[in-house]
């Protein structure tokens, strides 16, 4: 993942929290194409953003999330089988914590505390559930992928779903 923009609109209804990111999807050759992905959090009523200290986990206190896989050069042998065999990427900088203090601090029972990862920083976000849309973005602005159709959505209500 890169370039992660954190936009958050409170309206009338429930406030909302949109995360626009570049991100991709392994190709039949082992490469992995480019994509805009747009991930809107409903019943947002928090977030927050904060830098990124090293390339292969993270840590903060009252969650853990690490990525998979070995580190170095083994990383880019281990990498395109395990996204095969999983069906989805096995290193996709987007997480639901399993325990975090904060939505224990909050009392925010029907909520989630979800974590989108970039390359020098990540977004977390207190929020019921979440879909997303995604475009090819072979080239240009990233914007400007979205004046498409997107080529991909779907949605979730949480952990698992």
């Amino acid at each position: 993942m890169s370039g992660v923009t954190l936009i958050h609109t409170e309206t009338d209804t429930a406030p909302e929290c949109r995360v626009v990111l570049g991100g991709g999807r392994l190709q039949a050759n082992d490469k992995i194409d480019s994509r805009r992905i747009e991930v809107v959090f409903t019943n947002c009523a928090h977030s927050r953003a904060s830098p990124k200290h090293d390339d292969y986990g993270l840590e903060r206190e009252g969650f853990e999330l690490l990525d998979g896989g070995p580190q170095g050069p083994g990383y880019f042998k281990w990498f395109p089988p395990e996204w095969r065999r999983l069906g989805y990427c096995p290193n996709s900088g987007f997480w639901v914590a399993a325990q975090s203090s904060w939505l224990t601090e909050l009392s925010t029972k029907q909520s989630h505390h979800y974590v989108v990862c970039g390359r020098d920083g990540y977004v977390e976000l207190i929020a019921e559930r979440y879909s997303w849309r995604e475009w090819d973005w072979p080239d240009g602005v990233r914007e400007d992928a979205a004046s498409k159709p997107p080529v991909a959505s779907g949605s979730s209500d949480g952990p698992g779903a």
